[in-house]
């Protein structure tokens, strides 16, 4: 798992997650359950309390981490009878890093907060600045570098300020790790190298190989640094040789034999030196691991050298290696290492043609994940996870797996149970996914049961295309059941046709988007149209993936029609992320709301007030336009009334960083997070919005993630439906569109997808808008109904 975080950040970098037995423990330790003997023992209690601090402290060195944190909770409790506030700080924050590490974070925050306060309270610069730099770290690991980034500026401004050379060092070494997470890498490079010399100077040489490696890690990802990155790690390792092999170093070693290996990976030219580098610091690691007894370090030494191996054509050493680190994953009760050694036997697997070993450990792989998954430390850039790029490897190696294994047998019930169990991989990683864009656990909450998309509509079939590196294999649901299409492809060009298609739909004075529609239409469409005729299909609703989500199915073309001239065309953002019930049309309630005039520089919509007025004529409804279309009018026409349909026609913006997401209003921007809470826990509100409607927002060209964040605003407004634009088309184009789409949706006999799908032909139909930039941009995204 990629990150940059090593000993002066453990909980950044190495975290143990929880486990049942040790959860128990923890517990245990914080309720005060051990503290019996240390409060019936005779003796002073605030040298009691020095004595459980250091036992504590060398617990920690020696990698029994329950063991520390049973001894500083014993110090907690007789600090507190002997009112010795100032080794209680001290003890809550060492019990509260050792708890970042087992992945308890929530004890945590509220130990290291505590820590925090009582250091400001005490009015010591030097505890205040240690204070903050461990309560920073923790919120670092949290996901929340707003939160962290004060604390950290806060422990660094007090170490500088009152020479505190050796809090200097590990502050520094600290806001880098806040800067790599906000990609701001040059910065972090400098903090890195600050926090070297600092540690030089005060002899730590640990804290120096730490920085010195961090610093590494970060220049290995830019071209031309690699004699730089050999030299730091050099330097770092020397600085270790003559230490004792405590935790901390031990750590620093898997470190730089993990920065090593990567770079062997990534650049030809000396690599022989760095496979060498690598190997001797992860074999230095697991060595002292093993003879200081810590099953957690000699599980990720193990596991580290078996991927070097696994990548230098060594599958036996690699397989023995992977294997002992699982188990001992298992026996420190470490599931964040235990999937990935079995992600890794499963690969290893795969490479010697045991397709069903390959599976079964994939599957392993999973489940052990997801009963960890909100623990998980995702290394964050630019505000952005990376779990797809992290962890996204995983749930497609096993979709490609169970695809092989189903293209090898006879169709049937188990060749059923295959190809859903392919979908359903790829579902979890979507879930995942939209959970991580939104940063928010409770995102998927709308999951309705997995239900198949042909058992809620006929004539309708769901189209589920799966980017593997060497094929796209199109799953569809039938009326008749599953297909498999498997289309010779691999993920790259794909991407860059849908690439192209996207640049050029947006191009709407030239045709040059043609052969790349045609192209997609021939790799996405042609091949199952045999079953969809057979099948009777009308309705095309489709789970776009990556790319996928940039562009408009409906624009694809066959050299002669488009897509949406035969088929209607819907997006969900997944199978089990969509509320599959018919709406209600019954009398809707509906609140309007737009810009016709130019604020806070944008452009004005002149054609919104005749837009709102035709939608008002069908269905009446609040209007609020220009002046009355203020951020706190609206939240408050949301929480106080149970609208069905919220139409808003203004600019949007949908931004790789969902913070930057937003709907203008007059006086302001609504973010998702305003629009979610407005809607969701409105006072009246005990069914979900209908229809959210979108008609002039856009998503930047090839970013897969702002269209990410288009895809799941259905389910982050707690709306069964979203209609919305991937690009700003013109408001004259998109009223007559948005108006037509309204008026079809009063009869009762057409779907969502059908009102859209007559509303984009009519426009194809008019010689002003008839080039798919102007109609294929609106997306019907979620209940299709």
């Amino acid at each position: 798992m990629s990150g940059f975080f090593s000993r002066r950040s453990w909980p950044c970098r190495f975290a143990v997650l929880r486990c049942a037995r040790l959860a128990w423990l923890i517990a245990a330790s914080i309720s005060g359950l051990a503290a019996g003997s240390a409060l019936a023992a005779a003796g002073d209690p605030v040298d009691l309390a020095r004595d459980f601090l250091g036992r504590g402290a060398q617990a920690f060195r020696l990698g029994d981490v329950v063991q520390a944190t049973r001894d500083w909770s014993e110090a907690i409790q007789l600090c507190r009878i002997a009112g010795a506030r100032d080794l209680e700080t001290e003890a809550l924050q060492r019990r509260g890093e050792a708890l970042a590490t087992m992945g308890n974070l929530r004890q945590a925050l509220e130990d290291l907060a505590a820590a925090h306060r009582t250091a400001g309270s005490l009015g010591e610069p030097r505890r205040i600045a240690i204070a903050a730099g461990a309560l920073g770290n923790a919120r670092l690991l949290a996901r929340d570098p707003s939160g962290a980034r004060p604390l950290l500026e806060q422990s660094l401004e007090l170490a500088r300020r009152n020479s505190l050379l050796d809090v200097l060092a590990a502050s520094s070494n600290n806001l880098g790790n806040l800067l790599v997470s906000e990609g701001r890498e040059n910065e972090a490079t400098a903090a890195y190298a600050e926090s070297a010399e600092s540690a030089r100077r005060i002899g730590d040489p640990s804290l120096a190989a730490t920085a010195l490696t961090n610093e590494a890690r970060v220049l290995a990802r830019a071209a031309g640094t690699a004699p730089s990155v050999d030299a730091l790690l050099e330097e770092a390792m020397a600085l270790l040789r003559p230490l004792e092999p405590e935790r901390a170093v031990i750590f620093d070693l898997i470190a730089i034999g993990a920065v090593a290996a990567d770079l062997a990976e990534q650049y030809q030219d000396a690599r022989p030196r760095r496979v060498r580098a690598a190997y001797v610091a992860l074999r230095q690691a697991a060595l002292a691991a093993d003879r200081t007894g810590d099953d957690r370090a000699s599980s990720l030494a193990h596991g580290r050298l078996g991927h070097l191996y696994e990548v230098n054509g060594r599958p036996d050493d690699a397989a023995a290696l992977t294997s002992h680190a699982e188990f001992l994953a298992q026996r420190a009760s470490a599931p964040d290492l235990l999937y990935r050694w079995q992600w890794q036997n499963g690969r290893l697997q795969a490479s010697a043609g045991d397709l069903q070993g390959a599976i079964d450990s994939h599957r392993r792989a999973i489940a052990s994940l997801r009963a960890i998954r909100q623990d998980i430390p995702v290394e964050y850039r630019d505000g952005r996870s990376s779990f797809r790029e992290t962890l996204g490897p995983l749930f497609f190696g096993l979709a490609d797996l169970v695809l092989r294994r189903a293209a090898q047998l006879p169709a049937g019930a188990d060749n059923d149970a295959l190809l859903s169990e392919a979908r359903d991989a790829v579902e979890l990683l979507k879930t995942a996914e939209l959970q991580d864009y939104f940063k928010d656990e409770c995102v998927a909450n709308l999951q309705a049961r997995a239900t198949r998309i042909e058992e809620v509509a006929a004539k309708t079939a769901g189209i589920y295309p799966i980017m593997l590196a060497d094929r796209l294999e199109l799953l569809m649901s039938l009326p008749s059941g599953q297909r498999l299409v498997s289309v010779p492809v691999g993920r790259e060009q794909l991407t860059e046709a849908v690439r192209q298609l996207r640049t050029y739909l947006e191009k709407r004075a030239t045709r040059e988007f043609l052969p790349h529609a045609q192209q997609l239409y021939d790799w996405l469409i042609r091949p199952m149209l045999p079953a969809l005729e057979d099948a009777g299909v009308d309705t095309l609703v489709f789970v776009p993936d990556g790319a996928l989500r940039t562009i408009p199915m409906a624009a694809l073309f066959d050299g002669e029609h488009f897509l949406i001239e035969r088929f209607a065309v819907a997006s969900v953002p997944g199978l089990t992320l969509i509320d599959p019930r018919p709406i209600a049309r019954a009398a809707p309630k509906v609140l309007l709301t737009g810009l016709s005039r130019s604020v806070q520089g944008y452009p004005g919509l002149p054609n919104v007030t005749e837009e709102l007025r035709l939608i008002g004529d069908l269905f009446g409804g609040r209007v609020l336009q220009n002046e009355q279309f203020q951020l706190a009018a609206l939240e408050q026409e949301l929480r106080q009334t149970p609208y069905s349909v919220v139409h808003i026609a203004s600019h949007g913006e949908f931004d790789s960083d969902p913070a930057k997401s937003f709907l203008l209003t007059f006086d302001g921007k609504l973010t998702m997070d305003r629009l979610e809470q407005a809607v969701k826990f409105g006072e009246y509100r005990e069914t979900p919005l209908e229809l959210l409607t979108l008609s002039a927002c856009r998503t930047a060209a090839g970013d897969d993630r702002a269209a990410l964040g288009l895809a799941g605003i259905a389910i982050k407004a707690g709306a069964r439906s979203a209609l919305a634009s991937l690009w700003f088309i013109s408001d004259a184009a998109s009223s007559v569109l948005v108006a037509d789409f309204y008026e079809r949706l009063r009869d009762p006999a057409l779907s969502k997808a059908k009102a859209l799908q007559e509303a984009q032909r009519v426009l194809l139909q008019d010689r002003r808008f008839r080039h798919p930039g102007y109609w294929s941009a609106f997306l019907l995204i979620g209940n299709w109904l």
